[in-house]
């Protein structure tokens, strides 16, 4: 996982996003970052190239901290998850836009420090066009910047008359 985009537009007061994303998706995150910036909310994009991977290391830091002592006060000789490292100081809404089932990114959400939002595509059996799908299992760029518009209202950031707006 890694800071694949910092968002362009100064946030201002608490309207700050993190949208994660990889592969195919990809383009769906970064233009729902630009449709971000056009409501004022400044939204990082980071490229989370194996969920599975963070979960094994993060699980794997968790049990070696337990088996060397206390794990609610880490040693030199404990070390936090690489998920949590990389988010450590960051605020603001996550959402996971994912072309697999939501399960997988919420496979981290323990390590992730705030409001997270998932979205995914589960299901099967359906042939479309992969816009079509996009928006039928609401991952589209559309859908991305709305979960974080949404999380950032429910947060009082975003007022009920600017969500209704961006509804529009």
């Amino acid at each position: 996982m890694y800071r694949f985009s910092a968002g362009e537009t100064p946030a201002k007061p608490g309207r700050k996003a993190h949208l994660f994303g990889s592969g195919a998706i990809m383009t769906e995150v970064l233009r729902a970052q630009a449709l971000l910036q056009a409501f004022g909310v400044a939204a990082d994009v980071w490229s989370v190239t194996s969920y599975n991977e963070l979960c094994r290391e993060a699980l794997h830091v968790e049990r070696a901290n337990l088996l060397a002592g206390d794990s609610s006060a880490p040693t030199e000789e404990q070390t936090r998850p690489w998920v949590q490292q990389l988010l450590a100081g960051e605020s603001g809404v996550f959402v996971a836009a994912s072309d697999y089932m939501k399960a997988l990114p919420l496979s981290i959400s323990r390590w992730v420090p705030g409001s997270y939002v998932v979205l995914g595509t589960d299901g099967y059996g359906l042939s479309e066009s992969r816009p079509d799908l996009r928006t039928w299992f609401e991952v589209s760029a559309e859908y991305v910047a709305w979960s974080a518009l949404a999380a950032l209202s429910d947060q009082g950031v975003i007022s009920a008359g600017e969500l209704a707006g961006a509804a529009r």
